[in-house]
């Protein structure tokens, strides 16, 4: 347990705070100590989105974990569902891979290429995975064919590698599939009537 308390509520929380719980006595070390909290989940969201990727891709895998960690990855067959393959020549128009990257809930950004976004650059669509940390995919579309697929850096978009096949897991760690959501909100309208 963490009590953050500024200098006047330090003096007051001798009685009813024992020491070891206090970790900042002023608004900036509140600020840092959240900060620092903030970045630790941001690495470690990362790091059970690459360590579902490991598992899902069907190579042998060995993960050491506490259960914390690894708790509520959610159902693999919604991971499945909302994953998508894509591969170089297959019909596949770019509208129809923007609405899947929607719905495995990758965001548009078309100034920054970030984890977990896509942006549109012409007949490109480039897709920054939430599980990589420098790499991400340039799809390149000739009419509704995907004509090439880049492995590129995200930070000077210099391509690295051509691939035939790129595997596009969700971009959240907790993957909601439209029945899922169609179900929850049939249960909350239950709820609420």
């Amino acid at each position: 347990m963490k009590i953050f308390l500024d200098d006047q509520a330090e003096d007051e929380r001798k009685g009813w705070v024992p020491d070891g719980f206090v970790v900042a006595r002023n608004f900036q070390e509140f600020k840092n100590a959240l900060e620092k909290a903030l970045e630790i989940n941001e690495k470690i969201e990362k790091m059970r989105l690459e360590a579902t990727a490991m598992l899902l891709s069907g190579e042998p895998t060995i993960i050491v974990a506490t259960v914390s960690c690894i708790y509520s990855l959610g159902n693999p067959k919604d991971w499945e569902q909302m994953s998508t393959t894509i591969q170089s020549g297959s019909q596949i128009s770019r509208s129809e891979l923007i609405k899947r990257l929607i719905n495995a809930r990758y965001e548009r950004n078309d100034t920054t290429l970030a984890p977990g976004n896509f942006r549109v650059k012409g007949d490109n669509l480039e897709i920054f995975p939430s599980h990589y940390e420098d790499s991400a995919w340039r799809v390149s579309f000739f009419g509704d064919e995907i004509e090439s697929i880049r492995q590129i850096a995200p930070a000077d978009q210099r391509s690295r590698a051509t691939v035939a096949e790129a595997r596009l897991l969700p971009a959240s760690e907790f993957p909601l599939t439209t029945e899922r959501v169609a179900a929850a909100r049939a249960a909350a309208e239950r709820f609420a009537a």
